[in-house]
């Protein structure tokens, strides 16, 4: 009977043990949870600074007076990515959000002549954007670049510089010396535009580069796994065609381009099986590709919100739930998108900005 009772009294201590230990693994469990209220200030001014001026304002101006006072923290710096406005609304703009903060702003994204010029010229104007490291500017007149150089000169920090003029840039080595006087630059990219003289040539025949073209797509060519493929990419400068070899067995990684489908004689299959990297940074091309990545652990995009950049355009051509990796090459960082990203991408372990100056 005594050792009937022991055993009762070892199974009722067992059965409080187990209920013990499973509440204190749901409270463990539930501690685990972290609130974005709850971080610490370091570690929400580091977030801030991935966001764009627009967005971070309209999330957190109106939460709570912490937030608040975060905005205005002199730590933290700010990026403005100013798309076309009129005057009127760039200048009221410009005096309600960009001067007050011009201390702060560590990367500017700026698409025409007007705002490039009110706030890098004159030169006092630049003298103030003292933590400026990166700057991108397009569609800006050629004749304006001297006057905007010589501002440039006076910026401490500037390391990253990209260039797009809107016309044809006569005096490139000007251009080039103008550059290499900045001597804290550690990246530059300049987009010319070309002086194409063409010539019309007469073709007499059409039907013999037809025969040529064909020729590839031979049953010699596909038993030795020699294939040969044709690209179309629309760019400033004008229209590029690539024709080119490639072995789609071995391939691991691949850009997708605007094409021209009736040209191109690579078979698909094989090709999209051996592919883990895609790099969809031509918006357009995602939705004309007819191929599925069913092996893609890698996304390469230059946009979050493009109008060809549409995650359920995406997961036509490849799975997102199997992606481990995303690079986006972009300063327009939209906080909707990126959590409907983060929805789509459970196994989604790295997420990495390839914006300039991240890497500097």
């Amino acid at each position: 009977m005594q050792q009937i009772k022991r055993e009762r009294q070892d199974n009722d201590t067992d059965d409080d043990g187990a209920k013990k230990f499973k509440i204190e693994s749901n409270s463990l469990s539930r501690q685990s949870i972290t609130y974005f209220e709850n971080l610490s200030n370091e570690t929400i001014l580091e977030i801030f600074e991935l966001l764009d001026f627009d967005h971070l304002y309209e999330a957190f101006s109106n939460l709570n007076i912490r937030f608040q006072n975060l905005l205005a923290d002199s730590h933290c710096s700010v990026s403005f990515s100013l798309s076309w406005m009129s005057k009127l609304n760039f200048q009221r703009y410009y005096t309600e959000n960009i001067q007050p903060n011009q201390h702060r702003i560590k990367s500017l994204c700026l698409s025409n002549t007007f705002m490039i010029n009110h706030i890098l010229t004159p030169i006092y104007n630049a003298s103030k954007l003292i933590r400026l490291q990166t700057l991108f500017m397009t569609n800006i007149f050629s004749k304006y670049l001297d006057e905007i150089f010589q501002s440039l000169s006076t910026l401490p920090v500037l390391s990253a510089l990209i260039i797009v003029p809107v016309d044809y840039v006569k005096d490139k080595a000007k251009l080039y010396c103008q550059i290499l006087r900045l001597s804290g630059l550690r990246y530059c990219r300049i987009q010319l535009s070309a002086c194409n003289i063409s010539k019309q040539l007469s073709i007499t025949s059409i039907s013999k580069w037809k025969f040529l073209c064909r020729a590839f797509q031979s049953s010699f060519y596909f038993d030795r796994q020699w294939f040969f493929d044709c690209q179309y990419r629309v760019n400033s400068n004008g229209n590029c065609i690539f024709f080119y070899s490639t072995n789609p067995y071995r391939r691991k990684k691949y850009a997708l381009y605007t094409k021209i489908e009736k040209l191109s004689s690579t078979p698909r299959t094989p090709l999209i099986d051996s592919v883990t990297s895609v790099d969809a940074s031509d918006g357009e091309a995602i939705t004309h590709c007819s191929n599925y990545f069913l092996n893609a652990m890698e996304l390469i995009t230059s946009s979050f919100y493009s109008q060809y950049c549409r995650w359920n355009t995406l997961n036509r051509i490849l799975p997102l739930q199997q992606l481990t990796q995303v690079i986006f090459d972009s300063s327009d960082c939209n906080l909707a998108s990126l959590t409907e990203l983060l929805n789509l991408t459970p196994n989604l372990d790295t997420l990495y900005q390839m914006q300039i100056i991240s890497k500097l």
